[in-house]
């Protein structure tokens, strides 16, 4: 590790063969040694501390070791001081013989104070993050990010080390709750990771998961991490990168989300304008509901997967092959708050219409036109390992109005008939139809103008992949919305095909 502070390190111990722990005999102008303030008794006793006996030792006196090339490496990753410089070897020596029945404190050189120090470990773990904060600049902190990375993605059995220099860190200095906190200093270390990462999702992931496991338990550094990657997620979608990266940020987010607390259930929703297609105006969801958007709505604690899509249960286990899949909607439904547009709007599963007019369907088979679909469109079956995918991943499937999500990840539930009581199966399938293919849908066949039907067959142990949309709409268009429903189901329906008088063969009689 190379410092970029400027002043002279600080000169060694006059007495090389004492501890470096111990006064030196003879005055001398160097940074002053460890401080002696109680001498311990000649037999140690079994309780620590109880000897009385306290050592202070200034970090400023010891930290140009540590910028050594190789020392702060080796310390990050747990190697005995002793072994890697022999300059640190007396005082290594003197914490393990002294430890714990002598106290030992650091007077740190950044924002100086006394730390007690209860091992050797603890005692190298401030000093070096003490070297680190007191550079003064951005150096040191970089190089801590780089080999943070290192650590995480190619030298595993390092991880617990990392680990403990980090929470030190973190809890004081970093932490809304720390004794001395650092402005803003989460923010840069936070930023720089993202930076350090660049488009490569295998570098990003690692390093921020590793700070939210670090912070887990501070909302407000959570609430950091969490702005700096959706500013992070802005950026890469200008860029139009891979649909690997973004699905990676989404996770993170969700984790984030879920790890800051519940929200208020506030989605983005994009305007559509009144047209021949749909003569009134709506607003849609920008993405389907998500786990994270049911836990906000329903009101139970968050988990994990709150980027991913919600997955709706069909629940056969009342007898019927669609009641628990209702129930479930009207749970959604009846706990949703007014929309945030006024009290005039509600909100709804979308009609076909609406459907396919916010998809960008109406003139072209799918959202982002007539090429036909790739990976990097949708999150459709294109091998077996199909998995599902968050939210927001796929910038290429997007529609012109900007909608994600239209063609794979889950089906989208869309009425097709205004009922709302089912007394029978049969009534609620011929009131909705399933949009936009999912997951496990091969490529070929799915579109944006074709609609399934929902089967009633238990699905045994295959995963459900029926998800939902939501749509706001005004009280005032409530009947032209269901005319708009019917003039496009009437639209849609193949004209007869002309009925011809039958062909005579001809035959030789005929001639």
């Amino acid at each position: 590790m190379f410092s970029t502070r400027e002043a002279s390190p600080a000169a060694e111990p006059a007495d090389a063969t004492l501890p470096a722990a111990m006064p030196t005999p003879t005055p001398s102008t160097a940074a002053a040694p460890p401080e002696i303030v109680a001498v311990p008794s000649p037999t140690p006793a079994p309780v620590p501390h109880e000897t009385g006996a306290q050592v202070v030792i200034p970090a400023e006196a010891w930290t140009h070791h540590l910028e050594r090339h190789g020392v702060s490496e080796g310390l990050l990753r747990g190697v005995a001081a002793g072994v890697l410089s022999s300059a640190l070897a007396p005082l290594d020596d003197f914490l393990g013989r002294s430890l714990p029945l002598v106290r030992v404190d650091i007077r740190t050189a950044y924002r100086p104070r006394t730390v007690h120090a209860g091992s050797v470990d603890q005692f190298w773990t401030v000093l070096l993050v003490d070297s680190i904060l007191n550079d003064g600049g951005i150096g040191l902190k970089r190089w801590l990010l780089r080999e943070t990375d290192l650590i995480l993605r190619v030298e595993r059995e390092h991880v617990p080390r990392l680990t403990e220099v980090w929470e030190w860190l973190f809890t004081h200095h970093l932490a809304a709750t720390a004794d001395a906190p650092a402005d803003r200093l989460m923010a840069t270390l936070v930023t720089e990771a993202i930076q350090q990462s660049g488009d490569d999702h295998k570098r990003l992931y690692p390093i921020i998961d590793f700070l939210i496991g670090i912070a887990r338990d501070d909302p407000a550094a959570l609430r950091i991490i969490r702005d700096a990657l959706t500013r992070h997620d802005d950026v890469l979608r200008e860029r139009g990168s891979s649909p690997a990266m973004l699905k990676r940020v989404q996770v993170l987010l969700g984790r984030l989300g879920a790890a800051v607390g519940p929200a208020p259930f506030k989605p983005a929703l994009v305007a559509f304008a009144p047209d021949a297609t749909c003569p009134y105006p709506f607003q849609a969801m920008q993405v389907p509901l998500t786990v994270g958007d049911v836990d906000a709505i329903l009101r139970r604690p968050g988990g994990v997967d709150a980027a991913m899509p919600h997955v709706l249960t069909q629940d056969h286990t009342d007898g019927t092959a669609f009641g628990g899949l209702w129930r479930e909607l009207t749970d959604i439904l009846g706990s949703l708050p007014r929309a945030d547009s006024g009290d005039e709007w509600r909100w709804d599963i979308p009609t076909v219409v609406e459907w396919v007019k916010l998809a960008g369907c109406v003139d072209q088979p799918y959202p982002w036109g007539y090429d036909r679909p790739t990976a990097l469109h949708a999150n459709l079956k294109f091998d077996r390992g199909s998995r599902l995918s968050p939210v927001r991943t796929y910038i290429a499937g997007r529609s012109p109005a900007g909608i994600y999500d239209c063609c794979g990840g889950v089906h989208e539930i869309v009425r097709e008939l205004p009922h709302d009581r089912f007394a029978t199966d049969q009534q609620f399938e011929g009131a909705f139809r399933l949009a936009g293919g999912s997951y496990l849908s091969p490529p070929n066949g799915v579109t944006g103008q074709w609609f399934r039907h929902l089967s009633p067959r238990e699905r045994g142990t295959r995963p459900s992949c029926v998800g939902l949309r939501l749509i706001a709409y005004r009280d005032v268009d409530e009947a032209r919305r269901w005319q708009a429903l019917r003039a496009y189901r009437l639209s849609r329906q193949a004209p007869p095909l002309p009925r011809t008088p039958p062909q005579r063969r001809a035959t030789p009689a005929n001639f």
